[in-house]
Protein backbone atom coordinates (compact mmCIF):
# COMPACT_ATOMS: atom_id res chain seq x y z
CA UNK A 1 0.00 0.00 0.00
CA UNK A 2 2.84 2.82 0.92
CA UNK A 3 4.22 1.87 -2.52
CA UNK A 4 1.02 2.27 -4.25
CA UNK A 5 1.02 5.26 -2.37
CA UNK A 6 4.48 6.43 -3.82
CA UNK A 7 3.57 5.96 -7.21
CA UNK A 8 0.16 7.60 -6.81
CA UNK A 9 1.21 10.69 -4.99
CA UNK A 10 1.31 13.98 -7.33
CA UNK A 11 4.63 15.11 -7.57
CA UNK A 12 4.36 18.83 -8.49
CA UNK A 13 7.05 20.08 -10.03
CA UNK A 14 9.44 22.82 -8.72
CA UNK A 15 11.24 23.84 -5.32
CA UNK A 16 9.20 26.32 -4.21
CA UNK A 17 7.84 26.39 -1.02
CA UNK A 18 4.65 27.44 -2.17
CA UNK A 19 4.61 23.96 -4.29
CA UNK A 20 5.85 21.62 -1.19
CA UNK A 21 3.87 23.18 1.33
CA UNK A 22 0.37 22.12 -1.35
CA UNK A 23 1.69 18.28 -1.49
CA UNK A 24 1.99 18.70 2.06
CA UNK A 25 -1.62 19.58 2.42
CA UNK A 26 -2.97 17.33 0.16
CA UNK A 27 -1.20 14.44 1.85
CA UNK A 28 -2.31 15.80 4.88
CA UNK A 29 -6.00 16.03 3.92
CA UNK A 30 -5.24 12.07 2.06
CA UNK A 31 -4.18 10.98 5.16
CA UNK A 32 -7.08 12.19 7.48
CA UNK A 33 -9.49 10.58 5.24
CA UNK A 34 -7.77 7.02 5.51
CA UNK A 35 -8.50 7.66 8.92
CA UNK A 36 -12.04 8.48 8.50
CA UNK A 37 -11.83 5.03 6.82
CA UNK A 38 -10.46 3.21 9.89
CA UNK A 39 -13.42 5.16 11.44
CA UNK A 40 -15.76 4.06 9.47
CA UNK A 41 -14.55 0.26 9.50
CA UNK A 42 -14.20 -0.13 12.90
CA UNK A 43 -16.75 1.88 14.83
CA UNK A 44 -19.46 2.88 12.57
CA UNK A 45 -19.76 -0.81 10.95
CA UNK A 46 -19.22 -2.48 13.74
CA UNK A 47 -21.77 -0.74 16.00
CA UNK A 48 -24.44 1.26 13.82
CA UNK A 49 -24.48 -0.80 10.43
CA UNK A 50 -25.70 -4.20 9.55
CA UNK A 51 -22.58 -6.74 9.97
CA UNK A 52 -24.26 -10.13 10.41
CA UNK A 53 -26.49 -10.28 8.16
CA UNK A 54 -24.82 -10.15 4.73
CA UNK A 55 -22.23 -12.70 5.47
CA UNK A 56 -23.22 -15.18 3.08
CA UNK A 57 -20.56 -14.73 0.41
CA UNK A 58 -18.12 -14.90 3.27
CA UNK A 59 -18.78 -18.11 3.94
CA UNK A 60 -18.49 -18.77 0.22
CA UNK A 61 -14.87 -17.42 -0.39
CA UNK A 62 -14.06 -18.93 3.11
CA UNK A 63 -15.12 -22.71 1.41
CA UNK A 64 -13.00 -21.40 -1.42
CA UNK A 65 -10.04 -21.03 0.19
CA UNK A 66 -10.78 -23.90 2.80
CA UNK A 67 -10.45 -26.03 -0.37
CA UNK A 68 -7.36 -24.63 -1.69
CA UNK A 69 -6.10 -24.96 1.79
CA UNK A 70 -6.57 -28.42 1.24
CA UNK A 71 -4.45 -28.88 -1.61
CA UNK A 72 -7.39 -28.82 -4.76
CA UNK A 73 -6.71 -27.06 -7.48
CA UNK A 74 -9.13 -24.48 -8.65
CA UNK A 75 -11.83 -25.04 -11.69
CA UNK A 76 -10.43 -28.36 -11.96
CA UNK A 77 -11.04 -30.21 -8.48
CA UNK A 78 -13.88 -27.61 -7.54
CA UNK A 79 -16.23 -25.18 -9.69
CA UNK A 80 -15.36 -21.76 -9.11
CA UNK A 81 -17.72 -18.66 -9.97
CA UNK A 82 -15.26 -16.22 -10.07
CA UNK A 83 -12.37 -15.62 -12.81
CA UNK A 84 -8.99 -16.54 -11.19
CA UNK A 85 -7.63 -13.27 -9.48
CA UNK A 86 -10.30 -13.29 -6.88
CA UNK A 87 -8.94 -16.53 -5.56
CA UNK A 88 -5.86 -14.84 -4.40
CA UNK A 89 -8.75 -12.47 -2.42
CA UNK A 90 -10.07 -15.21 -1.06
CA UNK A 91 -7.34 -17.24 -0.16
CA UNK A 92 -5.14 -14.59 1.87
CA UNK A 93 -7.50 -13.85 4.53
CA UNK A 94 -7.29 -17.32 4.89
CA UNK A 95 -3.35 -17.77 5.12
CA UNK A 96 -3.20 -14.75 7.51
CA UNK A 97 -5.71 -16.41 9.79
CA UNK A 98 -4.29 -19.47 10.82
CA UNK A 99 -1.04 -17.71 11.90
CA UNK A 100 -3.13 -14.72 13.29
CA UNK A 101 -5.73 -15.75 15.26
CA UNK A 102 -8.26 -13.11 16.01
CA UNK A 103 -12.18 -13.74 17.21
CA UNK A 104 -11.83 -17.42 17.55
CA UNK A 105 -10.03 -20.22 15.11
CA UNK A 106 -11.92 -21.16 11.80
CA UNK A 107 -13.96 -18.67 9.91
CA UNK A 108 -14.34 -16.20 12.67
CA UNK A 109 -10.73 -15.42 12.14
CA UNK A 110 -11.35 -15.65 8.42
CA UNK A 111 -13.82 -12.84 8.58
CA UNK A 112 -12.17 -10.31 10.52
CA UNK A 113 -8.74 -10.88 8.40
CA UNK A 114 -11.38 -10.48 5.12
CA UNK A 115 -12.73 -7.36 7.09
CA UNK A 116 -9.08 -6.13 7.31
CA UNK A 117 -8.39 -6.56 3.41
CA UNK A 118 -12.05 -4.80 2.62
CA UNK A 119 -10.50 -2.08 4.73
CA UNK A 120 -7.07 -2.06 3.16
CA UNK A 121 -8.39 -2.24 -0.44
CA UNK A 122 -10.99 1.22 0.24
CA UNK A 123 -7.77 2.96 1.77
CA UNK A 124 -6.22 2.03 -2.09
CA UNK A 125 -9.37 3.42 -3.62
CA UNK A 126 -8.98 6.70 -1.34
CA UNK A 127 -5.34 7.32 -2.18
CA UNK A 128 -6.27 6.61 -6.08
CA UNK A 129 -9.12 9.27 -5.98
CA UNK A 130 -6.89 11.84 -4.28
CA UNK A 131 -4.24 11.10 -6.73
CA UNK A 132 -6.49 11.83 -9.46
CA UNK A 133 -8.50 14.22 -8.10
CA UNK A 134 -5.12 16.74 -7.00
CA UNK A 135 -4.08 16.02 -10.83
CA UNK A 136 -6.91 17.06 -12.49
CA UNK A 137 -7.63 20.31 -10.17
CA UNK A 138 -4.85 20.66 -7.93
CA UNK A 139 -7.50 22.32 -5.51
CA UNK A 140 -7.62 21.01 -1.72
CA UNK A 141 -11.57 22.56 -2.02
CA UNK A 142 -11.74 19.92 -4.97
CA UNK A 143 -9.86 17.24 -3.17
CA UNK A 144 -11.47 17.32 -0.30
CA UNK A 145 -14.71 17.31 -2.26
CA UNK A 146 -13.68 13.98 -3.84
CA UNK A 147 -13.03 12.47 -1.03
CA UNK A 148 -15.70 13.41 1.66
CA UNK A 149 -18.11 12.31 -1.13
CA UNK A 150 -16.46 8.67 -1.22
CA UNK A 151 -16.49 8.60 2.12
CA UNK A 152 -20.27 9.45 2.22
CA UNK A 153 -20.89 6.99 -0.35
CA UNK A 154 -18.65 4.27 1.47
CA UNK A 155 -21.35 4.62 4.76
CA UNK A 156 -24.46 5.05 2.65
CA UNK A 157 -23.36 1.87 0.84
CA UNK A 158 -23.31 -0.10 4.31
CA UNK A 159 -21.43 -2.77 5.72
CA UNK A 160 -22.06 -4.71 2.32
CA UNK A 161 -18.96 -3.32 1.25
CA UNK A 162 -16.71 -5.29 3.79
CA UNK A 163 -18.23 -8.63 2.98
CA UNK A 164 -18.01 -8.64 -0.59
CA UNK A 165 -14.94 -8.71 -2.97
CA UNK A 166 -16.12 -6.17 -4.93
CA UNK A 167 -14.13 -3.46 -3.11
CA UNK A 168 -11.28 -4.94 -5.28
CA UNK A 169 -12.68 -4.62 -8.63
CA UNK A 170 -13.59 -0.78 -7.54
CA UNK A 171 -10.24 -0.71 -6.58
CA UNK A 172 -8.54 -1.97 -9.71
CA UNK A 173 -10.59 -0.11 -11.52
CA UNK A 174 -10.16 3.78 -10.32
CA UNK A 175 -6.38 2.65 -10.19
CA UNK A 176 -5.86 1.91 -13.00
CA UNK A 177 -7.68 5.37 -14.31
CA UNK A 178 -5.66 6.88 -11.70
CA UNK A 179 -2.66 5.71 -13.11
CA UNK A 180 -3.67 6.53 -16.91
CA UNK A 181 -4.71 9.92 -16.36
CA UNK A 182 -1.27 10.51 -14.48
CA UNK A 183 1.07 9.24 -17.97
CA UNK A 184 1.66 6.01 -16.70
CA UNK A 185 -0.29 4.31 -19.14
CA UNK A 186 1.56 0.54 -18.77
CA UNK A 187 0.68 0.25 -15.81
CA UNK A 188 -3.06 1.49 -16.34
CA UNK A 189 -3.01 -1.48 -18.84
CA UNK A 190 -1.72 -3.69 -16.67
CA UNK A 191 -4.57 -2.75 -13.81
CA UNK A 192 -7.20 -3.30 -16.52
CA UNK A 193 -5.73 -6.86 -17.18
CA UNK A 194 -5.56 -7.31 -13.27
CA UNK A 195 -9.52 -6.29 -13.36
CA UNK A 196 -10.55 -8.44 -16.09
CA UNK A 197 -8.91 -11.38 -14.17
CA UNK A 198 -10.88 -10.36 -10.87
CA UNK A 199 -14.54 -9.67 -12.71
CA UNK A 200 -14.20 -9.44 -16.46
CA UNK A 201 -15.92 -6.33 -16.56
CA UNK A 202 -13.55 -3.79 -16.36
CA UNK A 203 -12.48 -4.83 -19.91
CA UNK A 204 -15.59 -2.35 -21.25
CA UNK A 205 -12.87 0.60 -20.42
CA UNK A 206 -10.23 -0.62 -22.81
CA UNK A 207 -11.63 1.34 -25.98
CA UNK A 208 -11.65 4.61 -23.81
CA UNK A 209 -7.89 3.61 -23.27
CA UNK A 210 -7.65 3.65 -26.70
CA UNK A 211 -9.30 6.43 -27.99
CA UNK A 212 -7.07 8.41 -26.26
CA UNK A 213 -3.81 7.05 -27.58
CA UNK A 214 -5.36 7.83 -30.60
CA UNK A 215 -5.93 11.25 -30.91
CA UNK A 216 -3.03 11.55 -28.50
CA UNK A 217 -0.61 10.34 -31.14
CA UNK A 218 0.48 7.88 -28.81
CA UNK A 219 0.92 4.83 -31.24
CA UNK A 220 3.35 2.62 -29.67
CA UNK A 221 0.63 3.01 -26.62
CA UNK A 222 -2.32 1.37 -29.16
CA UNK A 223 -0.18 -1.97 -29.49
CA UNK A 224 1.61 -2.00 -26.11
CA UNK A 225 -0.93 -1.23 -23.51
CA UNK A 226 -3.54 -4.06 -25.00
CA UNK A 227 -0.32 -6.42 -25.03
CA UNK A 228 0.30 -5.71 -21.59
CA UNK A 229 -3.21 -6.15 -20.47
CA UNK A 230 -3.52 -9.47 -22.43
CA UNK A 231 -0.09 -10.66 -21.36
CA UNK A 232 -1.53 -10.02 -17.71
CA UNK A 233 -4.44 -11.74 -18.30
CA UNK A 234 -2.42 -14.97 -19.44
CA UNK A 235 -0.37 -14.80 -16.66
CA UNK A 236 -3.13 -15.37 -14.41
CA UNK A 237 -5.26 -17.49 -16.19
CA UNK A 238 -3.22 -20.00 -18.08
CA UNK A 239 -2.02 -22.30 -15.21
CA UNK A 240 -5.83 -23.21 -14.55
CA UNK A 241 -6.55 -23.11 -18.15
CA UNK A 242 -3.94 -26.08 -18.43
CA UNK A 243 -5.13 -27.49 -15.70
CA UNK A 244 -8.77 -27.48 -15.91
CA UNK A 245 -9.70 -26.19 -19.29
CA UNK A 246 -13.55 -27.04 -18.70
CA UNK A 247 -13.82 -25.77 -15.47
CA UNK A 248 -12.61 -22.02 -16.91
CA UNK A 249 -15.10 -22.53 -19.85
CA UNK A 250 -17.91 -23.39 -17.45
CA UNK A 251 -16.84 -20.29 -15.47
CA UNK A 252 -17.45 -17.89 -18.48
CA UNK A 253 -20.66 -19.57 -19.66
CA UNK A 254 -22.71 -19.43 -16.34
CA UNK A 255 -22.62 -16.03 -16.74
CA UNK A 256 -24.30 -15.86 -19.78
CA UNK A 257 -26.42 -18.62 -17.90
CA UNK A 258 -27.17 -16.74 -15.09
CA UNK A 259 -31.29 -16.59 -14.48
CA UNK A 260 -33.39 -13.47 -14.74
CA UNK A 261 -32.94 -11.95 -10.84
CA UNK A 262 -35.07 -10.26 -9.21
CA UNK A 263 -33.83 -6.42 -8.75
CA UNK A 264 -33.15 -5.97 -12.10
CA UNK A 265 -34.76 -3.35 -14.17
CA UNK A 266 -35.12 -6.40 -16.52
CA UNK A 267 -37.19 -8.63 -14.21
CA UNK A 268 -39.36 -5.82 -12.71
CA UNK A 269 -42.16 -5.89 -15.14
CA UNK A 270 -42.82 -9.62 -14.75
CA UNK A 271 -43.02 -8.95 -10.99
CA UNK A 272 -45.13 -6.08 -10.91
CA UNK A 273 -47.67 -7.66 -13.23
CA UNK A 274 -47.53 -10.64 -11.53
CA UNK A 275 -48.42 -8.31 -8.21
CA UNK A 276 -51.12 -6.43 -9.68
CA UNK A 277 -52.87 -9.49 -11.07
CA UNK A 278 -52.23 -11.05 -7.79
CA UNK A 279 -50.65 -13.83 -9.66
CA UNK A 280 -47.67 -15.84 -7.47
CA UNK A 281 -44.09 -15.37 -9.47
CA UNK A 282 -42.26 -18.41 -9.59
CA UNK A 283 -38.71 -18.15 -8.33
CA UNK A 284 -35.66 -20.34 -7.55
CA UNK A 285 -32.52 -19.44 -6.32
CA UNK A 286 -29.60 -20.50 -8.31
CA UNK A 287 -26.19 -19.05 -9.40
CA UNK A 288 -26.20 -17.20 -5.65
CA UNK A 289 -29.40 -15.07 -6.47
CA UNK A 290 -32.73 -15.30 -6.39
CA UNK A 291 -34.11 -15.56 -9.78
CA UNK A 292 -37.55 -15.59 -11.60
CA UNK A 293 -38.78 -18.99 -13.42
CA UNK A 294 -38.95 -19.51 -16.43
CA UNK A 295 -36.37 -17.00 -16.33
CA UNK A 296 -37.14 -15.62 -20.06
CA UNK A 297 -33.59 -15.57 -20.28
CA UNK A 298 -32.84 -15.90 -23.77
CA UNK A 299 -35.23 -13.60 -25.27
CA UNK A 300 -34.82 -11.01 -22.59
CA UNK A 301 -30.71 -11.56 -22.60
CA UNK A 302 -30.80 -10.92 -26.27
CA UNK A 303 -32.78 -7.63 -25.90
CA UNK A 304 -30.58 -6.31 -22.89
CA UNK A 305 -27.12 -6.99 -24.98
CA UNK A 306 -28.62 -4.96 -27.54
CA UNK A 307 -29.29 -2.33 -25.27
CA UNK A 308 -26.24 -2.23 -23.81
CA UNK A 309 -24.09 -2.54 -26.73
CA UNK A 310 -25.89 0.47 -28.45
CA UNK A 311 -25.42 2.13 -25.28
CA UNK A 312 -21.66 1.23 -25.44
CA UNK A 313 -21.10 2.07 -29.06
CA UNK A 314 -23.13 5.68 -28.67
CA UNK A 315 -21.16 6.33 -25.30
CA UNK A 316 -17.89 5.01 -27.33
CA UNK A 317 -18.65 8.11 -30.26
CA UNK A 318 -19.68 10.64 -27.81
CA UNK A 319 -16.35 10.55 -26.04
CA UNK A 320 -14.32 10.44 -29.59
CA UNK A 321 -16.35 13.36 -30.51
CA UNK A 322 -15.84 15.05 -26.62
CA UNK A 323 -11.62 15.25 -28.07
CA UNK A 324 -11.88 18.30 -29.61
CA UNK A 325 -11.86 19.80 -26.43
CA UNK A 326 -8.84 18.03 -25.22
CA UNK A 327 -8.49 20.00 -21.82
CA UNK A 328 -11.27 18.01 -20.09
CA UNK A 329 -10.32 14.52 -21.37
CA UNK A 330 -9.60 13.15 -17.47
CA UNK A 331 -12.74 14.43 -16.80
CA UNK A 332 -14.28 12.28 -19.54
CA UNK A 333 -12.72 9.46 -19.20
CA UNK A 334 -13.87 9.33 -15.49
CA UNK A 335 -17.53 10.17 -16.81
CA UNK A 336 -17.38 8.14 -19.63
CA UNK A 337 -16.14 4.98 -17.43
CA UNK A 338 -19.03 6.03 -14.92
CA UNK A 339 -21.25 5.49 -17.75
CA UNK A 340 -20.21 2.19 -19.29
CA UNK A 341 -20.12 0.57 -15.94
CA UNK A 342 -24.14 1.96 -15.06
CA UNK A 343 -24.55 0.63 -18.31
CA UNK A 344 -23.54 -2.67 -17.43
CA UNK A 345 -25.86 -2.41 -13.80
CA UNK A 346 -28.77 -1.00 -15.55
CA UNK A 347 -29.28 -3.46 -18.58
CA UNK A 348 -27.84 -6.78 -17.03
CA UNK A 349 -30.14 -9.77 -16.11
CA UNK A 350 -28.05 -9.55 -12.18
CA UNK A 351 -28.68 -6.31 -10.38
CA UNK A 352 -26.64 -7.18 -7.36
CA UNK A 353 -26.24 -4.81 -4.43
CA UNK A 354 -22.70 -4.85 -4.37
CA UNK A 355 -22.33 -4.38 -8.07
CA UNK A 356 -22.92 -0.76 -6.86
CA UNK A 357 -19.93 -0.82 -4.96
CA UNK A 358 -17.78 -0.53 -8.40
CA UNK A 359 -19.25 3.03 -9.04
CA UNK A 360 -18.09 4.64 -5.65
CA UNK A 361 -15.44 5.90 -6.38
CA UNK A 362 -15.94 6.87 -9.83
CA UNK A 363 -18.78 8.89 -8.87
CA UNK A 364 -16.74 10.36 -5.64
CA UNK A 365 -14.82 12.23 -8.77
CA UNK A 366 -17.73 13.60 -10.41
CA UNK A 367 -18.63 15.94 -7.26
CA UNK A 368 -15.07 18.05 -7.68
CA UNK A 369 -15.97 17.71 -11.80
CA UNK A 370 -19.60 19.55 -10.55
CA UNK A 371 -21.69 17.22 -11.01
CA UNK A 372 -23.58 17.55 -7.90
CA UNK A 373 -26.86 16.25 -8.52
CA UNK A 374 -25.55 13.19 -9.68
CA UNK A 375 -23.52 12.25 -6.27
CA UNK A 376 -26.87 13.39 -4.59
CA UNK A 377 -28.43 10.83 -6.62
CA UNK A 378 -25.61 8.16 -6.40
CA UNK A 379 -25.81 8.47 -2.48
CA UNK A 380 -30.38 8.24 -2.32
CA UNK A 381 -29.64 4.92 -4.53
CA UNK A 382 -27.08 3.71 -2.03
CA UNK A 383 -29.58 4.25 0.97
CA UNK A 384 -32.42 2.65 -0.81
CA UNK A 385 -30.17 -0.54 -1.73
CA UNK A 386 -29.20 -0.83 1.86
CA UNK A 387 -32.72 -0.22 2.97
CA UNK A 388 -33.93 -3.22 0.71
CA UNK A 389 -31.10 -5.54 1.05
CA UNK A 390 -30.32 -6.62 3.76
CA UNK A 391 -32.65 -4.73 5.97
CA UNK A 392 -36.34 -5.79 4.20
CA UNK A 393 -34.94 -8.52 2.04
CA UNK A 394 -37.81 -10.73 3.33
CA UNK A 395 -40.31 -8.81 2.33
CA UNK A 396 -38.56 -7.95 -1.20
CA UNK A 397 -38.30 -12.01 -1.50
CA UNK A 398 -41.99 -11.93 -1.27
CA UNK A 399 -42.60 -9.32 -3.52
CA UNK A 400 -44.66 -7.25 -1.17
CA UNK A 401 -45.81 -3.98 -3.51
CA UNK A 402 -44.22 -1.43 -1.25
CA UNK A 403 -40.62 -2.59 -1.52
CA UNK A 404 -41.29 -3.27 -5.02
CA UNK A 405 -41.97 0.42 -5.66
CA UNK A 406 -38.66 0.80 -3.24
CA UNK A 407 -36.56 -0.73 -5.78
CA UNK A 408 -38.08 -0.05 -8.87
CA UNK A 409 -37.52 3.60 -7.09
CA UNK A 410 -33.68 2.94 -6.85
CA UNK A 411 -33.32 1.50 -10.43
CA UNK A 412 -35.04 4.30 -11.33
CA UNK A 413 -32.48 6.63 -10.14
CA UNK A 414 -29.76 4.63 -11.55
CA UNK A 415 -31.51 5.47 -14.65
CA UNK A 416 -31.44 8.81 -14.38
CA UNK A 417 -27.93 9.42 -13.44
CA UNK A 418 -26.88 7.73 -16.41
CA UNK A 419 -29.28 10.05 -18.16
CA UNK A 420 -27.42 12.77 -16.57
CA UNK A 421 -23.90 11.63 -17.43
CA UNK A 422 -24.43 10.85 -20.52
CA UNK A 423 -25.98 14.65 -21.80
CA UNK A 424 -24.50 17.06 -19.86
CA UNK A 425 -25.76 20.66 -19.73
CA UNK A 426 -22.10 21.11 -21.70
CA UNK A 427 -23.03 18.94 -23.87
CA UNK A 428 -26.32 20.05 -25.08
CA UNK A 429 -24.96 23.31 -25.20
CA UNK A 430 -22.52 22.64 -28.03
CA UNK A 431 -24.86 20.35 -29.25
CA UNK A 432 -27.40 23.41 -30.20
CA UNK A 433 -24.18 25.89 -31.21
CA UNK A 434 -23.44 23.37 -33.69
CA UNK A 435 -26.85 23.18 -34.66
CA UNK A 436 -27.46 27.29 -34.94
CA UNK A 437 -23.86 27.19 -36.75
CA UNK A 438 -25.03 24.82 -39.29
CA UNK A 439 -28.93 26.55 -39.69
CA UNK A 440 -26.61 30.07 -40.54
CA UNK A 441 -24.41 28.27 -42.84
CA UNK A 442 -26.96 27.40 -44.82
CA UNK A 443 -29.26 30.38 -44.83
CA UNK A 444 -26.02 32.23 -45.94
CA UNK A 445 -25.46 29.33 -49.17
CA UNK A 446 -29.04 29.92 -49.89
CA UNK A 447 -28.50 33.86 -49.88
Amino acid sequence: MNQLKENLSPKIGGSGGGDESSRRQMLLITGAFLLVQLFIWSEVFQNFWFVSKATVDVHEYYRYAQYIAAGFWPYRDFSVEYPPLSLLFFYLPRLISTQVIIWGAGFNSYYYWFQAETFLLSCGSVIAIAATAWHIWRSRAKLTAALLSYSIFIVANGSLVEVRFDIAVAFLLIASIAFFIRGKKSTAWVFLGLGFSLKVVPILVAPLFLIIHFHKGEKKEMWRGPLLMTATIAVLFLPFIFSGASGVMRSFLNLDRRPLEVESNLALPYLWAGNLDHQPVKTDIHFGSFNIVPSYGTAVGIAAAIILLSLLEISYMRFTNSFPNKQNWQVNLIRYTTIIMAAFIVFGKVFSPQYLIWLIPLVSLMMPAGKKAVAGLFAATLLLTQYEFPYHWAQMAQFERFMLAEVTLRNVLLIIILVLLLFYREDLQRFHARTRARRRKGRLEEG
